[in-house]
């Protein structure tokens, strides 16, 4: 987790003010919400990760602006991350994509595949918000992918 999060982050060029760590909170339930940090700073990636021992999962939710700069209000979108392992292998699940995969943190090759599929999610994601908007399309930066 501590490789994935980072490493998208990096893989698609995305400015590092424009992502927030959020940390899944006890009190909601099977669902569970996911929260910027209470006291108005920004939570660290060990901070943010939080062990689910019903479900064995280590999860995380991200948010990335996609508002230029100063602009109002902002427009972000989210996604959860989960990792767990079974038969010896790292599982990730992100809420992007639904689906469980394993993933070999230590191959760079198929980090970046996994990078990618996740960018052109992304991408059609935020494509498909611009075609929905009233409003204009601008983002505050293009993801790379």
């Amino acid at each position: 987790m501590l490789t994935l999060v980072p490493g998208f982050v990096e893989y698609c060029k995305i400015p590092l003010d424009r992502v927030t760590l959020l940390r899944k909170e006890d009190d909601t339930g099977a669902d569970g919400q996911y929260r910027e940090s209470p006291d108005g700073k920004r939570y660290t990636l060990p901070g943010a990760i939080v062990y689910d021992e019903a479900d064995d999962l280590w999860q995380l939710g991200v948010a990335i602006s996609v508002s230029p700069v100063g602009t109002f209000p902002d427009r972000y979108f989210s996604f959860t991350v989960a990792v767990t392992e079974s038969s010896g292998k790292a599982m990730v699940m992100t809420g992007l994509d639904e689906k469980q995969q394993a993933l070999d943190f230590n191959q760079p090759g198929e980090l970046g595949t996994y990078f990618e599929s996740l960018a052109t999610i992304c991408n059609a994601k935020l494509s498909e918000a611009s075609r929905k908007s009233s409003k204009s399309s601008q983002f505050g930066f293009a993801l790379a992918s």
